[in-house]
């Protein structure tokens, strides 16, 4: 008799390897990751051979955070069986989180080589496709995918990303529009997209009107009410709801770092670079804060120098990545203003790449941040630039705030920082085009 879901004890090994193996995925579709694990594992132990024991075994570690554990196994089941079209399927998608695209690409190629007929690696390999700016071969790509899955939403919206790409706006419109309609769990993120094709093509009331309609089914929704205010519908707030970022966060964090791949993203190791020029202190000598860590781009790149590195973030989802780089001491979920108040002479540096982009008003950060410094310390992030002195700041249709030059230096002169130094650079690529920032370096008085 084949034990009930529920059952994940060493007696599941009298179970044969097929119906093991099924049974794991029943309780992986229950969202019981765990007792899934467990009883891979199990699996595992009774038949190390099983190339579908550890390409399960892998994918489950991946999911939880394990990424090196979970490529390892996944990498082992091919070993056990290379013409295993899942397995390259699932290592393709975990090389793109990673930002690896070339060997993602080969993974994803060859499982559309063993077996045209699984949608998966269609819209990861897209996303590779985008990613390396090769739109045309990404259509081309699609082409087949499309007939066979006419009404799945994410093959659809991979589609009309490409388009976007191109500036194809109004095929891409029309197949963001079928997204929508095909797959309406997905809807958030692409009626972003579709917004911003209508402004591009000169309807920006139609784009308000996308986040107005949803705010009157779901008036909770923070994400719309966020998006509302990009795209000029709402007062912008001083900064992004902690909710907004939390939840943005939260569901990015597994493929992150792939979307910065694609985004040709600089802001860590421009941060970093000014740390060293800046500061250039002697290896393991100072006690420093990477404030807003996200999955932890920031912190290998400072870990030689520091005695102590702490990360603070908002997304649990981001922090258990950023556990995974093993170069933290402390990893705290908190707001970092509110965290920051809490401290006092804490720090001898302070860091933060691409997380003010969220923040409008700056004041409170500054202040919060040079109370949580030693005298002589530094604090040293990011933001993106913009024209607009008047505002000093303004919230783009990206969803993110951009800052003049001009009010970042009253924020920090008027809370004591000196020695300031801002630098323009190119943070990232949005839509093909260079995102214009600043790499901002402040001292704290002695």
């Amino acid at each position: 008799m084949q034990p009930e879901p529920n059952a994940t004890k060493s007696s599941e090994v009298q179970l044969d390897l097929p119906k093991a193996i099924e049974l794991a995925w029943k309780l992986h579709q229950a969202r019981r990751d765990e007792d899934a694990e467990h009883l891979c594992e199990l699996i595992i132990e009774k038949w190390p051979h099983s190339a579908e024991g550890w390409n399960y075994l892998g994918t489950l570690r991946y999911q939880r955070g394990e990424e090196r554990s979970g490529e390892l196994a996944i990498r082992l089941a091919i070993e056990l069986a290379p013409d295993y079209v899942a397995a390259h399927g699932n290592l393709g998608n975990v090389l793109l989180n990673e930002g690896r695209l070339s060997e993602a690409e080969h993974h994803l190629r060859r499982a559309l080589r063993l077996n045209a007929d699984m949608v998966g690696p269609y819209i990861a390999l897209a996303a590779v496709l985008r990613a390396t700016d090769r739109f045309e071969e990404g259509i081309e790509l699609l082409r087949p995918a499309l007939k066979k899955w006419a009404d799945f939403g994410p093959i659809l919206n991979a589609n009309g990303n490409l388009l976007f790409a191109l500036r194809r706006y109004q095929e891409a419109m029309n197949y963001f529009n079928r997204a929508i309609t095909a797959t309406p769990q997905i809807a958030a993120p692409i009626e972003a997209r579709l917004a911003k094709v209508l402004c591009a093509i000169g309807k920006p009331d139609e784009a308000r009107e996308i986040f107005r309609r949803r705010l009157e089914t779901q008036p909770d929704d923070v994400f719309a009410r966020h998006m509302l205010s990009s795209f000029g519908g709402a007062e912008a707030p001083p900064r992004a709801d902690d909710r907004y970022v939390k939840r943005l966060f939260d569901d990015f964090a597994a493929s992150f770092d792939s979307r910065l791949a694609h985004l040709r993203y600089q802001a860590p190791s421009l941060v970093a670079d000014r740390f060293a020029e800046r500061i250039a202190p002697q290896p393991g000598s100072l006690e420093v804060l990477d404030a807003g860590c996200g999955t932890g781009l920031l912190g290998p790149l400072l870990q030689r120098y520091c005695r102590t590195l702490d990360g603070v973030d908002l997304s649990p989802g981001m922090l258990k990545r950023a556990e995974q780089r093993k170069c933290y001491d402390r990893l705290i979920e908190a707001e970092l203003t509110g965290f920051l108040t809490g401290i006092t002479a804490g720090y001898d540096a302070i860091t933060s790449a691409d997380t003010l982009c969220y923040f409008g008003a700056l004041e409170a950060f500054a202040a919060a941040a040079h109370n949580a410094l030693r005298a002589g310390g530094w604090l040293l992030f990011s933001v993106e630039h913009t024209d607009d002195l008047q505002a000093g700041y303004r919230l783009e249709r990206h969803g993110r705030y951009s800052h003049h030059a001009a009010y970042v230096e009253a924020c920090l002169h008027g809370c004591g920082f000196r020695q300031l130094e801002l630098a323009p650079a190119h943070l990232r690529v949005e839509d093909q085009k260079p995102v214009a920032g600043l790499i901002v370096s402040a001292r704290k008085g002695a």
